[in-house]
Order: structure tokens, then C-alpha cells, then sequence
């Protein structure tokens, strides 16, 4: 990925054009207010067409930036002076909209229990911590497909590789954090999350836990080997951590935060401050997920918002690019944070949707004279995806079933035409039948 090109220095010049822009606003204000609406950065306005006549980009850039400048949330995080960061919401009533859209459709619990029914919550909670697992694995480089992952997760086997245990990892860390919710953040309890997430995948065990003990972290394109983000000296980590937990655990900041931007600037801050020698940004997800469900944002917990991160790395990069290159305005990172939780919060009613569906489809399977709930599901599986293929052992995780009932089930299935069976190694495997379709139909 290319490097943003960086905002201009401001020209000596910027008092007398915003000057002129108080005297005459009408001329200029609709455009900026597009520019400000969309909060483009400078990389972006600098490409956006037409510009207003007469007018150059930096001279709008200055104004952009005077109208921002007033408008922004200053926050004092750290006690590093160096380390000031900014937010402006105020500039951008599409964000503010946005915001309060999530509010009614991810907070509280009577949010939840009116889109998730009571009868279908773990399953679907397994399958979003799946998902989301998967995704915050694959966005760190984990080469495992969807497909093999979930085969892995849904039926407890143990990874075979580093990218496996990746995924394995990040799967138990998620249910870790739904079950912490009620936790303070400490410097301890984001070691502990790090080491969960991390555990037998980094090049050295003892960095597992542990913040790092030297400065030759960088992030980098990994193509290039150009640097795009030099983090702070590892002797100021301890000092920073402690001021980013009394930040996360604070209550009463002088302007309200809110949670879901105060989850963006959390998660922000891990990836710049970078305090692990690798895996920050598995953590700097999972503290985002945990401070959401921990000020009561019930649904985050179904819904795998880093899936949506991993669809657009680029723009994920550039937020954080955007964001230091603009004396750390975290704006642009907030209002990407706030697109893919919109884009995840679409795709779960997607999915309720689709299941709604399976479930009048599963309930007609078990009318199916010999049929019980468990075979249904399995035909449902192999209705919606003929490449399927189960073992024994597969329906005996599933369904937390013994071995023999497990095998009852597949044979019996079997015995009525409607799967093939196999034999592999020791295994035996299950498949669509070739007339499945018209056996099933047969069967109704």
C-alpha cells in the first residue's frame, strides 16, 4: 500500500482566507460542509472535483482545518505532551446520525432479545465469536481458509499449525472477553488478553504477556518494507498503558465520550502504541469488543465486525495513516470503526433472516416420518451446501451426542437414500446421495 500523501503545512495566508470566508460564507459553505460531512482527509479532498472557483486546495484545506480546529474534542489521555489526540464529531452531522442509529440498534438488552430469539442466542453467539475469530486471525496473516477454521472450531479438533492455533486462540480469547465484561481494564488484564490471543504463536514464547523490552517494533508495508508508523520508546509503555486503562475505566471526562467512539479510541491507541513485540492488533480488536459489551452494547457480542475489516485492509491502514498524519485526529479511524460495525450489524440480520427461513425449512424435515431434530439439521447442511462432507466424529462434537448415536444417526440417514457413505482411512465419511434432492422430496 502506497503511503497518503501528508496535509500540507498551513500557508501564512490562512487567517486572511478564513477571514474572507466569515465575510463571505455562502460562496464556500455548502462545499465545505460536503467535505466536513464526509470528514475527507487530505489525501482524499486533495482528489475530490470540482473545487470552488478561484480557490486553491491548500487555502481550503486551511479553512477545513480552522472550522475543525474549533469544533474538535481535545483529550488529554496521556501525560506525555507529545502524545495529544482530537476527535470531531461536531463537524459531521452524518457521523452524529450514524452514532445514534447504532444506539437503537445495538444497545441494551431488550435490543438484543427483541432481533436474537432466546431459543437461538448460543447458537448464534457461536457462530459470530467464530467468525469474528477467524477474521481478526486473517487480517494478521493467518493463511487458513473459513471453511477449514470453522470445520476446526465447530468440532473442537486441535490446530494443526501456527495459523490454526492463531485462529483457536482468538475463539477462546472472544469468549473470554463476552464472559469479562464486567471487568476493569488493568495492564495485567490486556497482558492477560495478549497472552490468550498469542499463546504458541509468536516467534518467541517469553513475548507472549509481556510488553516489549526494546524499540525495534515497526509497522511496515510488507511489500515494500517501507515504514509507516514508528511506536513510542518501550521505556514509556508502562507509564502509557496505566494512562490508557484510567482512561478506559474513567466515567466522568469533561465532555461525554461516546461509547462507541471511545471504543474506536481505544482500539486506536493499542495499534499506535504498539506495546507488544507482535499481535496487537488481535488485542486492540478484543479491547473494542470489550469495552462495547461492557457499556451495555448487548449485540456487538453477535457480530464479527473485524470480517468487515479483513474485506478492506487498505482503508483500515489508511485510517490510522489519516489519523497521525493529522496531529492525531482520530476522527478518520472513528468514522471506519463506525462503517464496519454498520456493515456487521447489517450482515447479522442477514443471517437472522436466513436462518429464519431454515428453521420453517427444518421444520418441515422433521415431519419426515423417522426423522429426528438432529438428522434434520444435518439434512439442512447438506440441502444448502451439496460439497458437505461429515464423519461420525463431526456429529458426535455437534450435537454433544456419544459416538453410537452419532453413527446411528448418519446410517440411518444413509439407509434411506438420502446420503452415500465412504470409507477413508479409518474414517467413515457421509455425502449427498445423487438423487437426494428427489428422495427428499419424495419423503415429505
Amino acid at each position: 500500500m502506497k503511503l497518503p500523501e501528508p496535509p500540507p503545512h498551513l500557508d501564512p495566508k490562512l487567517f486572511e482566507y478564513y477571514k474572507d470566508y466569515l465575510s463571505h460564507p455562502n460562496e464556500l459553505e455548502d462545499f465545505i460542509q460536503e467535505i466536513n460531512e464526509k470528514y475527507l482527509s487530505w489525501d482524499e479532498f486533495r482528489r475530490h472535483a470540482p473545487l470552488p472557483a478561484g480557490k486553491t486546495p491548500n487555502a481550503l484545506w486551511g479553512i477545513i482545518k480552522m472550522i475543525r480546529h474549533f469544533t474538535r474534542t481535545r483529550l488529554d489521555i496521556f501525560r506525555d505532551a507529545k502524545l495529544k489526540i482530537s476527535y470531531n464529531i461536531r463537524a459531521s452531522n452524518l457521523l452524529q446520525k450514524k452514532l445514534h442509529e447504532l444506539d437503537m440498534k445495538c444497545g441494551g438488552p431488550l435490543v438484543t432479545k427483541s432481533i436474537v430469539p432466546e431459543e437461538d442466542r448460543k447458537s448464534y453467539l457461536l457462530s459470530s465469536l467464530m467468525e469474528e475469530a477467524i477474521a481478526s486471525s486473517q487480517l494478521e496473516g493467518a493463511a487458513t481458509s473459513r471453511s477449514v477454521a470453522k470445520e476446526m472450531l465447530k468440532t473442537n479438533r486441535k490446530p494443526r499449525n501456527p495459523d490454526e492455533k492463531m485462529i483457536w486462540n482468538n475463539y477462546l480469547t472472544m469468549k473470554y472477553i463476552v464472559e469479562s465484561k464486567e471487568k476493569q481494564l488493568t495492564p495485567k488484564f490486556i497482558q492477560d488478553l495478549h497472552a490468550r490471543i498469542t499463546e504458541e504463536t509468536l516467534d518467541k514464547m517469553e513475548w507472549e504477556g509481556r510488553f516489549r523490552e526494546n524499540d525495534d517494533v515497526r509497522v511496515y508495508d510488507k511489500e515494500t518494507g517501507e515504514i509507516f508508523h514508528t511506536p513510542p520508546s518501550h521505556e514509556k509503555i508502562p507509564g502509557l498503558i496505566q494512562n490508557y486503562c484510567e482512561f478506559a475505566n474513567k466515567t466522568d471526562h469533561k465532555a461525554y465520550i461516546h461509547p462507541i467512539i471511545k471504543a474506536s479510541i481505544l482500539h486506536f491507541l493499542m495499534g499506535y502504541l504498539h506495546p507488544f513485540e507482535d499481535g496487537n492488533g488481535r488485542t486492540a480488536r478484543s479491547i473494542f469488543y470489550w469495552y462495547l459489551l461492557s457499556q451495555g452494547y448487548w449485540l456487538i457480542q453477535f457480530m464479527a465486525v473485524s470480517r468487515f475489516i479483513k474485506d478492506s485492509p487498505a482503508k483500515y491502514s489508511r485510517a490510522y495513516l489519516y489519523a497521525e498524519q493529522d496531529a492525531n485526529d482520530v476522527t478518520y479511524f472513528i468514522k471506519f470503526q463506525i462503517e464496519s460495525i454498520e456493515k456487521a450489524h447489517d450482515a447479522l440480520m442477514s443471517y437472522i433472516r436466513k436462518k429464519t427461513e431454515e428453521k420453517k425449512e427444518l421444520y418441515s424435515l422433521i415431519q419426515i416420518p423417522g426423522i429426528n431434530e438432529r438428522q434434520a439439521l444435518i439434512l439442512l447442511d447438506f440441502a444448502n451446501d451439496p460439497k458437505t462432507v461429515m464423519d461420525i466424529h463431526q456429529m458426535k462434537e455437534r450435537f454433544s451426542v456419544v459416538y453410537q448415536t452419532a453413527r446411528v444417526d448418519l446410517l440411518q440417514l444413509a439407509k434411506k437414500g438420502l446420503l452415500k457413505q465412504k470409507t477413508s482411512g479409518k474414517k467413515l465419511l457421509f455425502f449427498r446421495s445423487q438423487n437426494f434432492d428427489d428422495v427428499l422430496k419424495a419423503s415429505r
